[in-house]
């Protein structure tokens, strides 16, 4: 069951599993799960000697005293959890080893699931992404439907952490999954659906691309640890083809590795910021394009409301530089940055360490980017030809700007020629 938790999980040193975090202005991040692995140089032994002594007098009290000592490991997660929760912080929380592994394990582009992409809102998981041919779609899954139940566990209220934890098993294990259609994403009400799957063997279709008339459309997924090769392979074998501007379609993708979207957006950028990040301990610190230029040719991106994280980065870049028309709907608006931190007992933290900002130092949290171009679709339409206006609406937008350029080309060569002196 793949699973990119777009709400929270988010922009850091790290987007994803396994990255290893030294500093924000290293920024491996990934705009999802972040992981940071080992500890960082900061003096934490006064205060956890502080709290471990009160929680071990309890402990040890109950341990001998008590008719049913408490165990250990459910223990461990209410504490934890209620520590985390202290915090203030809406997106911090406590991984069991299990729940820690359930995501490490969703790394490598493979999974045994459904086949469909979840995010939260509000602390609610929800469906941003069906993807076609698997159990998810035969059941009838929609982009915007929230989780209810996974095998008889009625709740209202499930995280993307838990509902992947049940559902993402062994190819031929069966799941049975209710949820709700609202109208919107604060509609607590809906018609309500349910279904038995069997877990298949997931592949997930991260990057694809096709030569539309003389557009090259390259849809991204995620941002995953190989999204960088496999567009710059796209533009190239598109260029080829005779692509002379580029569609890129980020719609319901929630994020991922931050390295990964400054790479793929410094494709499109010669120069300039792509993204600012304001942290407790570092301040804000900029990070610059890379030296991974690939094309300057017309360029359009797809967006829609859950659009997140990493995708709102790349976005707002190109917005703010004037790189390309932004079309679709308001994004996410995911804009706080998580971290994971592995636990040296199993399992894991995750709390926020910063927020980050777009280029021209915009809000991005809770706000979301604005596309130049809006238009309204129900989500369940994309990819269902004449019906999908988001996508004919973009696509009419880059052809002009090819339509544009290639007139003034043609003016510039027509005005150079008639400079030419003709001889005697």
């Amino acid at each position: 069951m793949l699973i990119w938790v777009s709400a929270l999980l988010l922009l850091t040193l790290g987007f994803g599993g396994g990255y290893f975090v030294r500093g924000l202005d290293d920024l491996t991040v990934y705009l999802g799960f972040p992981i940071v692995s080992g500890s960082d140089s900061v003096d934490v032994s006064r205060s956890s000697s502080e709290l471990g002594e009160r929680i071990e007098e309890a402990q040890g009290i109950l341990a001998s005293e008590a008719s049913t000592p408490a165990d250990l490991e459910t223990a461990t997660a209410a504490a934890i959890q209620a520590l985390v929760q202290d915090t203030g912080d809406i997106y911090g929380k406590y991984f069991s080893e299990s729940q820690y592994q359930s995501y490490l394990n969703q790394n490598d582009g493979e999974f045994g699931g459904i086949g469909v992409l979840l995010s939260e809102y509000d602390g609610k998981a929800y469906i941003v992404r069906v993807f076609e041919g698997t159990p998810a779609e035969a059941a009838g899954l929609q982009e915007g439907d929230f989780i209810t139940s996974v095998n008889g566990d009625v709740r209202s209220s499930w995280s993307s952490e838990e509902v992947v934890a049940l559902i993402g098993g062994e190819p031929g294990t069966l799941v049975e999954l209710g949820w709700r259609r609202p109208l919107a994403k604060d509609d607590a009400g809906g018609e309500a659906f349910s279904a038995v799957m069997e877990c298949a063997t997931i592949e997930i279709p991260n990057i694809t691309y096709s030569l539309v008339g003389n557009v090259g459309y390259i849809s991204i997924s995620q941002f995953t640890r190989k999204s960088t090769e496999q567009v710059q392979a796209a533009i190239v074998d598109l260029a080829s083809q005779g692509a002379q501007g580029y569609l890129v379609d980020l719609r319901g993708n929630p994020g991922g590795y931050l390295t990964q979207a400054v790479e793929i957006t410094s494709m499109f950028l010669r120069e300039g910021t792509v993204v600012q990040v304001d942290s407790r301990t570092a301040g804000l610190t900029k990070t610059q394009v890379t030296s991974n230029f690939l094309t300057d040719k017309p360029l359009t991106i797809l967006v829609n409301e859950n659009s997140a994280s990493a995708a709102e980065i790349m976005t707002t870049a190109m917005q703010d530089h004037g790189r390309a028309t932004i079309v679709g709907v308001t994004t996410f608006g995911k804009g706080t940055v998580q971290t994971i931190k592995e636990l040296s007992f199993g399992g894991g933290i995750k709390y926020t360490i910063a927020r980050y900002l777009s280029p021209d130092g915009d809000e991005i949290d809770g706000i979301g980017v604005t596309p130049d171009i809006i238009v309204e679709m129900d989500s369940s339409l994309r990819g269902s030809g004449d019906s999908d206006v988001q996508y004919l609406a973009a696509l009419a937008d880059i052809q002009q700007q090819i339509a544009n350029v290639q007139a003034q080309e043609t003016a510039a060569a027509t005005a150079g020629t008639a400079a030419v002196p003709t001889g005697s």
